[in-house]
C-alpha cells in the first residue's frame, strides 16, 4: 500500500517525491474552472497528470 501526503499551491510548484522515490517536480492547477490537475515531472515516468473532478455527486480520479 502506497500512502503519504502533500500541499500544494494552486498555480505554484513544489519538489516532492514520487511513488518511485524520486524527487520530481509537482505542479497544482485547476482546469476547465472544475478539474484539480496535477502534473509531475523530471521522474522516470515522465510527465504523469492526475486529474481529479466531481461527477454526479461522485469524485473521478484520472491518472495519465
Amino acid at each position: 500500500m502506497i500512502s503519504g501526503s502533500n500541499t500544494y499551491k494552486i498555480g505554484g510548484s513544489a519538489k516532492i517525491k514520487n511513488y518511485l522515490d524520486e524527487e520530481v517536480d509537482a505542479e497544482c492547477v485547476i482546469e476547465d474552472d472544475e478539474k484539480i490537475v496535477l502534473i509531475m515531472r523530471g521522474g522516470s515516468l515522465g510527465e504523469v497528470r492526475i486529474t481529479r473532478v466531481i461527477k454526479d455527486g461522485k469524485l473521478h480520479v484520472e491518472q495519465v
